[in-house]
């Protein structure tokens, strides 16, 4: 847990150790993370609407992250 300037930011770990979600008090922001055996596959980016503002994928060829985001509407 980490708290800052009254915003207070939770962490869950897997038993590997593994970053599996955040998510901040104030801002009402959440972070999940997707994980293949030790390989970081995705990052979830929620905030407070609900909407998904990207995810980004590990390309296992390319070696960089690829940026999905979802349709301007």
């Amino acid at each position: 847990m980490k708290i800052q300037t009254g915003d207070t930011t939770r962490y869950v770990y897997d038993n590997k150790g593994h970053l599996l979600f955040e998510r901040s008090s104030g801002s009402y922001s959440q972070r999940s993370y997707v994980w293949l055996d030790d390989i970081p596959l995705a990052v979830i980016d929620q905030k407070r609407r609900g909407n998904c503002w990207g995810v980004f994928d590990r390309n296992r060829f390319r070696q960089h992250p690829a940026l999905f985001a979802p349709p301007v509407r």
